[in-house]
């Protein structure tokens, strides 16, 4: 006797359940899916004949629940959301379990309709009433950096989009361990940059934000006051304009290749860590709110940066830094900090 289910998820991938029998007394649940783009067939329970009058529903993540009829005529539930299946009964007795309906509702609960052979009646199972076994936590990895984030208690290590699935009720704490980037955000179910700490009463979804490296940050190495005025600086000052916000965005989208081309020329290094230097001062007035005017000394060596690093650079990069060049020739540069001398834009450099 072969009984088959079958589901579509999100991406249109296909996802079966099937009882496969071998003998008049031994038969096995096997589940199939395509959804790596070669079929994988998988044994989700192989004790006695389970498997048959099977049924298959799919969560909001792809995730698999099969309820189906097993040996000792108990009707079991079966899911694969902790990244390998997790067989239970359900309900037992003589004759129940046949006929299987399984369904999910939007809040991730389970329900069941099943036949009960001995007192012949339709009977209803649930976990509405908070009595799952597992609840799925999903993490989305955003941003042009590298990190991992890991869960305690274990469940989740990943660093790309993952998930995990842990009891009802469980506090789950994510943390974020940067790699080639910067870590600057939980979104979803957490905020802010601390631990991501969750209580799994439903299925919760979280997004970790890891910028790309930040060349600032490993020229200035352990000078960690001015690594701070500069981060005060983005998020206080350029942070509240548009030209400031499209300064940092083009900043982080070429930082990698930034990066590179200051570790492979020791002189450009060094003159854009003198620039730096120069900068944290004038920095350091911005945040507190205070009007300053860079000196011309100050501009003349920003745009011979933009110069020595646009020699090295793509063409992306490239039209990148004529257009600070242009902005500091100009003092267009004041847009990015919100301010206008006299309420006229003036030259920087004479």
């Amino acid at each position: 006797m072969l009984r088959i289910s079958l589901a579509v998820d999100a991406k249109d991938a296909v996802h079966i359940s099937y009882f496969a029998e071998q003998s008049d007394n031994y038969g096995s649940l096997k589940y199939a899916t395509n959804a790596s783009g070669s079929w994988a067939v998988e044994t989700v329970d192989d004790h006695g004949m389970s498997g048959n009058y099977c049924s298959l529903a799919l969560d909001r993540g792809g995730c698999a629940h099969i309820s189906y009829y097993a040996p000792m005529m108990n009707l079991k539930y079966a899911t694969n959301a902790s990244g390998s299946w997790q067989p239970q009964t359900v309900d037992s007795g003589l004759d129940i379990g046949m006929f299987s309906s399984i369904a999910l509702d939007g809040g991730g609960s389970i329900h069941i309709s099943y036949w009960d052979g001995m007192t012949s009646v339709l009977k209803y199972a649930t976990d509405r009433d908070n009595t799952a076994s597992v609840y799925t936590l999903y993490v989305r990895m955003l941003g042009s950096g590298e990190g991992t984030v890991t869960s305690n208690p274990e469940g989740i290590s990943c660093d790309g989009d993952c998930k995990g699935a842990f009891a009802n009720d469980t506090q789950v704490t994510l943390k974020a361990v940067t790699n080639q980037g910067i870590f600057t955000g939980w979104s979803g179910a957490c905020s802010g940059t601390g631990p991501c700490t969750v209580t799994m009463d439903e299925s919760k979804s979280v997004s970790a934000t890891f910028d790309a490296p930040c060349p600032a940050v490993k020229l200035m190495g352990e000078e960690k006051n001015s690594i701070a005025i500069l981060r005060q600086l983005r998020d206080r000052v350029l942070a509240k304009t548009p030209a400031g916000k499209n300064y940092v965005k083009a900043y982080y989208t070429y930082a990698p290749e930034l990066a590179s081309i200051l570790a492979g020329n020791p002189a450009i290094q060094q003159k854009a860590l003198m620039l730096l230097h120069e900068i944290i001062p004038v920095a350091a007035v911005l945040v507190r709110g205070e009007a300053v005017t860079p000196s011309p000394e100050i501009a003349k060596a920003a745009c011979s940066l933009c110069y020595a690093i646009s020699a090295k650079a793509g063409p992306g990069l490239v039209k990148i830094l004529k257009q600070l060049k242009r902005d500091i020739e100009t003092g267009g540069i004041f847009k990015a900090v919100g301010r206008r001398k006299s309420g006229t834009v003036v030259p920087i450099i004479p």
